[in-house]
């Protein structure tokens, strides 16, 4: 079994952001959704996701395959090198000590349903009135 994790940011036109994530295996699916402090990019949005993304795989009964399926290149190239960097970049390193991990670039807005999934979400969060509390800063993507 393996599991698949559809991920999104999005900004809109009032530069507020949100993260959406789709988890989804044979049987169990989740969908989340992230309100981002307001001027976060769509970069660290899309990173945002997928370490929301990771943290939910414990609710999962996870086989040997865990698919990060993301229409961002510039994340997959970021978590490439996740053995150089910290913090959510040690999730995948530490789950890949007994899964497989797959980091797939997929493309935007081509009817895969897991993609659409997770870019409504994003895009229904990014429109949500209500902030976070603490906003998000620049070390947060390398601690």
């Amino acid at each position: 079994m393996q599991v698949e994790v559809y991920t999104d940011g999005s900004r809109n036109d009032n530069d507020c952001t949100g993260s959406g994530i789709y988890i989804k295996t044979h049987n169990q699916e989740l969908k989340i959704q992230r309100r981002n402090p307001d001027f976060c990019s769509v970069f660290r949005s899309e990173l945002i996701a997928i370490d929301e993304g990771l943290d939910s795989l414990s609710s999962f009964s996870c086989s040997n395959e865990i698919w990060i399926l993301t229409d961002s290149r510039s994340a997959i190239q970021h978590l490439a090198n996740w053995h150089r960097v910290r913090d959510i970049l040690n999730k995948p390193k530490n789950l890949s000590v007994s899964y497989r991990i797959h980091l797939q670039w997929i493309p935007s807005h081509a009817n895969i349903e897991g993609k659409e999934i997770a870019d409504a979400l994003a895009k229904t969060c990014a429109d949500d009135v209500l902030v976070p509390s603490a906003p998000l800063t620049y070390l947060e993507l390398f601690l």
